[in-house]
């Protein structure tokens, strides 16, 4: 029960990270600048969407990167959410 505590903390705090990274972006361009969970991904040096597509079926990786191309605070915040619900 303590470990889906801490990590629903965890992915909130991550939640609030990206969303502020998101601000200095936006305030540095002087337009709005919003990373998808993909980009976040691609920070790490490979590219997401083409590995969820060999490793998952066709069928599935459509949802999948549909999924991931959401703003990055949005499903890590959703998710840490989720998990303190529970």
């Amino acid at each position: 029960m303590g470990f889906l505590r801490f990590l629903s903390l965890f992915l909130k705090g991550v939640a609030l990270m990206l969303l502020g990274a998101d601000v200095v972006t936006s305030l540095e361009n002087g337009g709005v600048s919003i990373r998808s969970m993909l980009d976040v991904l691609g920070l790490f040096g490979s590219d997401a969407s083409v590995w969820f597509q060999t490793i998952l079926p066709i069928s599935a990786s459509g949802p999948v990167i549909m999924v991931l191309g959401f703003p990055g605070w949005a499903l890590t915040g959703l998710l840490g959410i989720l998990l303190a619900i529970i």
